[in-house]
Order: structure tokens, then sequence, then C-alpha cells
């Protein structure tokens, strides 16, 4: 799925090829997420219209991003309901398989996880791959 696919997003996202851990040149969609904590996450959000019974999509942190000492969060919430959130670490890539029938808004949060490490000063490049509505 590329940008033009989702509703609303940051303006500094960008669909891209990304080397993640061992994956080179994944494509996907990217943006660099500054500082720590979920106050001000990064929010991606589809509209579904009811239209599709699940999602699925891996995340993780881009091998060029500035530090590697960040935790990457992200949550799902759809129709303003939680249904899930996982964290990876450089290196690492996590994947994501949510029903979403009956959904129409489906908010992706994306944000530095808040650790000793994090500082409240951190920064990742955070992508979206493999991303699938079915």
């Amino acid at each position: 799925m590329t940008l033009s696919k989702i509703f609303k997003y940051p303006d500094t996202w960008r669909d891209g090829r990304y080397d993640i851990a061992d994956r080179k040149q994944v494509p996907g969609v990217g943006g660099l997420i500054l500082g720590c904590g979920d106050l001000d996450p990064a929010i991606l959000e589809l509209r579904l219209a009811n239209n599709f019974s699940k999602l699925k999509l891996e995340f993780g942190q881009s091998n060029s991003s500035e530090s590697s000492d960040q935790t990457l969060a992200v949550r799902i919430d759809a129709n303003g309901q939680y249904r899930d959130q996982k964290s990876v670490k450089l290196n690492q890539i996590a994947a994501f398989e949510i029903p979403v029938q009956k959904v129409n808004a489906l908010k992706i949060s994306v944000y530095l996880k808040e650790t000793p490490d994090c500082g409240g000063f951190g920064s990742a490049e955070a992508v979206l791959t493999n991303m699938v509505l079915s």
C-alpha cells in the first residue's frame, strides 16, 4: 500500500525503498519520528468504509536511522477503539494481523517508546511495509 491509498498522514512521510534489518530495498512508507513518548505520535489514518476483513502490515526502523538506541512503537486503533500495539528496536521487524470487519476509520500511531535511552530527544526513521487489506 502506498501513501496515495492512505486518507491522512504526516506531511513528512514518503513512499520509498528502505533497508530494514536484513532486508534490502523493501518498498514501504516511512517518516522520521522525533522525540519520545506517545503524546504526539505520527498518525496515518485509513478510511475502510467497512469493506475489509483483515489488515496485515510489518514495521521496523530503517537501517539509516540516526540513533540505534531507540524503540519504535506502533499502535492500531479501529473506530476509536484500541486494537493492538507492538514495539521494535533497530534490526527487528514486527508484524500485525488485525481483524477490521465493520471498521471505517483505522488509525496507525507511530512513536518512540519512552525509555531511559530515549532521553526525550530521540529520532528514528519508521517504515511500514507489506500493508495489505483483504
